[in-house]
């Protein structure tokens, strides 16, 4: 239980002390008159119902002693840290529960639809209210204003982005694809490779040709030779094969140097030292003359030539190994006229074959090796062989001459035999090209295709374009996720809705029992309170079974309070003995209604005993006239119902109930003493300000009072 306020620093109490004063018991009243500060000890207590400050006294201190042993005292600092229960009733409670009463801008009554019912109803629908404003407008209605908003605009949003880039990305993809369709079919007119055996050539044909093209490492733009050869290639038609019986010998020329070099670094020695001119001048002559003849007349100086100086001649002019020298000479000479004749043959062989005798491919190699091996067998004759020649020619003609030197001859028979063995494979791949010219010409005609197209899709940027359609691509991915992403949220929060709409709790039975106080206590038939089938947690008000419209001051203090003895009853207080505040529930009523509210709170409340403690504040004193019949009253007795007075001077403070409120139980006799108090202080300082301001108000209401119980008529008292 609550022993006391020790102490108040909040709102309209500042450095309050509770001293000398009564501590409470489990009934306690408090009067004071508007905006005295009845309220602000109700929001303190409040903020321990909610666990949370009440937002106009954030910084606000306050200590509130106790009497449980387990928690001494309440302070700022337990507001959300409690397990008090707690019920309190003031403009706070009606303002949360009952929220569509009050409209706080105005200080008017809503016209309304629906309302919820219920703190935690209220505090759910708030929070769906939350998450549908998050979700927002899913359809645009332009004619009424209402435009798409929220989650569902942010995928929209997204949605439309996503739409530009996929656009964007179609549209480049399209302007290549035409690109290469315009290409496939101009192509197909004007290049016989395009197209073969009747084979059409489209887009998806040269988007085939692209993907080959894009195999890494490979370049498949051809050279100007490559390709003219490949163009040749494809107009060739089958050739006869190509025999090639050509041989040469390509030792024979370094063996004839060695022989030759022998034959020519051999020394002879004559029997006689005769000079060379004239062992050649004898030589000749000794052929004019007849050897046999025993003396003739030498043909020269007419002198006798006996037989013994012509054999003489003979022995010393002539000998057997020089002649044998001189015919191997001569044979050798001979032989170099036969390599000679053998070589020119050969050459005479291969040009003798013509160059259209091969497909194309093979003509211009054809051509060059001719050229090559006419200048190798050019050298081969004209240097090499000559060379030899001369050597033979000059030992010949000075045979006895030991200086004689052998001059190197070049031997370019490897290079001679090597053109004719290129030749011969030219001749070998040329009839083996008969065999796969079909295939060849293919290879050659899909080799020029994937050339024109290499190029044709350098010069459009084509993989250039094709990264940037990649990035869009990519980007429409990552777009895609965000929208997956954001209709997930916008699902999650969906979800989250129907759970806290399956979660509102069914009011209905606290709504009746707010109707049966209505009708029970206040003889109301007019209004109550009606549940929305569609609308889990939420009614109507109606007044004669019509929608209740414009709603009196009085009617909203009949409908809040019928609530909130109603909500005692649900499961979060009931059977819990809470402490309960009741802060002035009159308001703009009349004496009936006063009544009535009393009698709720004798007869479902005070004597129900379920409760802790009961604190009710009022500023009227014809309802606390019937809340002293609660307190068992007994004069002097201070252990009995503590009664407070609420009056705001410099600020608000508590103290004990005058005596003569107390004991009587007409506003007439309270005003007498505040009257009283004025005339018999000497100074003002002697008496409260809330007494000296409202002197001249309180003898206006204390004359109303006396005059008409005295001339009971409605005509003027005074002239």
């Amino acid at each position: 239980m609550i022993k006391k306020f020790s102490k108040i620093n909040y709102g309209s109490y500042q450095d309050f002390s509770w001293d000398n004063l009564q501590e409470f018991q489990k009934l306690n009243i408090f009067y004071g008159r508007n905006y005295s500060g009845k309220t602000t000890l109700s929001r303190i207590l409040r903020s321990f119902e909610v666990k949370n400050p009440h937002s106009d006294y954030m910084d606000s201190t306050f200590e509130i002693e106790m009497t449980d042993s387990n928690l001494t005292s309440l302070t700022q600092n337990n507001i959300t840290d409690n397990n008090l229960t707690i019920s309190v009733y003031n403009k706070d409670f009606v303002k949360e529960n009952l929220g569509f009463l009050i409209d706080d801008k105005a200080g008017d009554i809503k016209a309304f639809a629906s309302v919820i019912v219920g703190e935690e109803n209220k505090k759910t629908q708030a929070k769906i209210q939350e998450l549908q404003n998050k979700l927002g407008n899913e359809k645009e209605n332009k004619e009424n204003n209402i435009f798409v908003s929220g989650l569902y605009k942010e995928l929209q949003d997204l949605k439309d982005k996503r739409e530009s880039v996929f656009k964007e990305k179609e549209t480049k993809r399209q302007s290549e694809e035409n690109k290469l369709r315009e290409k496939a079919n101009k192509e197909i007119k004007i290049n016989p490779y395009f197209v073969k055996q009747g084979n059409t050539y489209n887009v998806n044909t040269i988007l085939d040709d692209v993907e080959t093209i894009k195999t890494p490492n490979s370049n498949f733009i051809l050279e100007s030779h490559e390709k003219q050869t490949k163009e040749s290639l494809i107009s060739d038609e089958i050739k006869r094969p190509l025999g090639f019986p050509i041989s040469f010998n390509v030792n024979r020329l370094s063996e004839f140097i060695a022989k030759s070099r022998i034959l020519i670094e051999t020394k002879i020695t004559p029997k006689q030292d005769i000079e060379n001119q004239l062992r050649s001048w004898l030589d000749e002559g000794l052929k004019l003359h007849e050897h046999p003849k025993d003396t003739q007349q030498c043909k020269f100086c007419n002198n006798t030539l006996t037989q013994e100086r012509i054999q003489w001649l003979l022995e010393n002019v002539k000998d057997d190994k020089t002649d044998l020298i001189k015919s191997e000479i001569n044979a050798y000479l001979e032989e170099i006229k036969g390599m000679e004749q053998d070589s020119k043959k050969a050459l005479e062989e291969v040009q003798k074959i013509e160059s259209q005798s091969f497909y194309k491919n093979f003509q211009e190699d054809f051509s060059q090796y001719k050229i090559k091996l006419e200048l190798a067998i050019r050298s081969y004759n004209n240097s090499s062989l000559w060379q030899l020649r001369r050597n033979l020619k000059d030992k010949l003609e000075d045979i006895y001459n030991p200086n004689i030197i052998f001059h190197e001859a070049t031997d370019n028979s490897r290079e001679i035999q090597q053109i004719l063995d290129s030749i011969k494979n030219l001749c070998t791949q040329n009839n083996e090209q008969t065999k796969t010219l079909e295939q060849d010409q293919e290879n050659a005609r899909k080799a020029l295709r994937l050339d024109e197209v290499a190029r044709f899709i350098n010069n459009i940027d084509y993989f250039k374009v094709q990264e940037e359609i990649k990035e869009l691509e990519n980007t429409l991915k990552i777009k895609d996720k965000e929208i997956e992403a954001k209709g997930q949220e916008i699902a999650e929060i969906k979800k989250e809705i129907q759970e806290l709409q399956d979660s509102l709790s069914d009011e209905k039975a606290g709504a009746d029992k707010a109707n049966e106080y209505l009708k029970s206590f206040f003889g109301n038939n007019q209004l109550e309170f009606e549940s929305i089938p569609e609308k889990k947690g939420e009614f109507k008000i109606r007044r004669n079974k019509q929608e209740a419209k414009n709603l009196s001051e009085g009617e909203c203090s009949l409908l809040a309070f019928c609530y909130f003895v109603a909500k005692l009853q649900d499961k979060d207080t009931k059977d819990k003995k809470p402490i309960i505040w009741i802060d002035d529930p009159i308001s703009s009523l009349d004496n009936n209604h006063i009544f009535f509210i009393f009698s709720l709170i004798e007869s479902e409340i005070a004597k129900s005993e379920n409760y802790t403690q009961l604190f009710i504040s009022t500023h009227n004193l014809d309802f606390l006239r019937y809340l002293k019949s609660l307190t068992g009253f007994q004069w002097r007795d201070n252990k009995k119902t503590p009664m407070f007075l609420i009056e705001k001077q410099q600020s608000s403070i508590i103290k004990e109930l005058p005596y003569h409120i107390k004991k009587y139980i007409t506003e007439f006799n309270y005003l007498f003493e505040k009257i009283l108090e004025c005339a018999e202080s000497e100074e003002v300082s002697n008496i409260t300000l809330d007494t000296y301001y409202n002197a001249a108000n309180n003898i206006r209401k204390f004359l109303d009072y006396y005059l008409f119980f005295k001339y009971p008529s409605n005509e003027k008292l005074i002239e």
